[in-house]
This record gives structure tokens, C-alpha cells and sequence, in this order.
């Protein structure tokens, strides 16, 4: 009998992990370059536009660096980033640091101040993909927070739980589903 739960537990976690890596995974890769794409996008349309230059150092950085990510965006994952972050050299690191931070110290305030968020916005789609993208983090990490924060919040998690189940739209979908449920 322990043999057989064993063995239906062992097949569904393979199960899942499987579905995970072929439809799961392939869709936060999209996801990413779809992201990645509209960053880019607007990258170009602030140069288009003539707020900063098609050939200003910071662009052309933040536009590799975009580049970079979107060729290597399907192979991303902690593993990856931590075989390449031993990789690349503290110097090589301080190198770009610095020819970013002299690229950004060239440019007015306002241009700074959008090339500084769409940057951010690249980092938050790769950290995003990373921690979504990653079947570990999503089994362990992800309810263990869950827990934390229900732990944290206590009485008042409960207190937002009813609020929420007397939004209108819960309403809607409950009756939505009834009607279906009724046929």
C-alpha cells in the first residue's frame, strides 16, 4: 500500500513537473520576450521621438543589453545565472558599471530619468522570469511566502478575505457559474 502511494505521488510530481516544462515554462519565456520586445519598443520610440540620440552610449547599452537578454531570454534560469555570474569577472562587471554610469552622467535629467525605468523595467521582467520560471522556487518559495504572509497578516488576512467575498464582481462570477452549474 506505501508502495503504490509512493508510486502515484512520485508519477504526478513527475506529471506536473513535465506539464510545467513544456507549457508553463514555454509561455513565461514568451512572456518575457514579449515584455522584453515592448521595452525595446519604447527604448526606440524615446530616440524616434529625439529625446535622446540613436548613437548616446546609454542607448546603445540598454539596447544591447535588451538584445542580449531577448537571444538569451529561453535559457535564463538560476542555475544559468549562477554557472555565468562565476563566469564573468569582477572587472568585466566594474566595466560595465562604470561605462553605464558615465553613459547615464552624459545625459540630462529627464533622459536619465527614462532610460533609469525602462532599465528597471527590464531587470523586473528578468527577475519576474526568473522566480516564475523556476519549478523549485514556485514548489518551495512561493508557498512558504504565502504562508508568512497570511501568518503575518493573522486576523486581518481573514478580515480581507470576507471583504473580497463581498466585492460585487465575486458576486457576478458566483452567479455567473450558478447559472451554469444549474443546467
Amino acid at each position: 500500500m506505501i508502495l503504490a502511494n509512493f508510486t502515484v505521488a512520485t508519477i504526478s510530481i513527475m506529471g506536473i513537473w513535465l506539464i510545467f516544462q513544456w507549457l508553463y515554462r514555454s509561455y513565461r519565456v514568451d512572456l518575457l520576450k514579449d515584455r522584453l520586445f515592448a521595452i525595446r519598443d519604447d527604448l526606440f520610440d524615446l530616440a524616434r521621438s529625439g529625446r535622446i540620440s540613436f548613437h548616446d552610449p546609454a542607448y546603445c547599452m540598454l539596447r544591447r543589453t535588451l538584445n542580449g537578454f531577448l537571444l538569451g531570454g529561453s535559457k535564463l534560469g538560476f542555475l544559468a545565472i549562477s554557472l555565468t555570474g562565476r563566469r564573468i569577472s569582477e572587472e568585466r562587471l566594474e566595466n560595465f558599471r562604470d561605462r553605464w554610469k558615465k553613459a547615464m552622467d552624459e545625459l540630462q535629467s529627464s533622459e536619465r530619468k527614462e532610460l533609469t525605468h525602462l532599465r528597471e523595467r527590464m531587470n523586473f521582467a528578468i527577475l519576474d522570469h526568473l522566480v516564475l520560471s523556476s519549478f523549485a522556487i514556485i514548489m518551495t518559495v512561493v508557498p512558504v511566502l504565502v504562508w508568512m504572509l497570511l501568518h503575518h497578516l493573522g486576523k486581518s488576512a481573514v478580515k480581507l478575505l470576507k471583504r473580497l467575498t463581498t466585492v460585487q464582481w465575486i458576486d457576478r462570477l458566483d452567479s455567473s457559474a450558478m447559472s451554469v452549474g444549474e443546467v
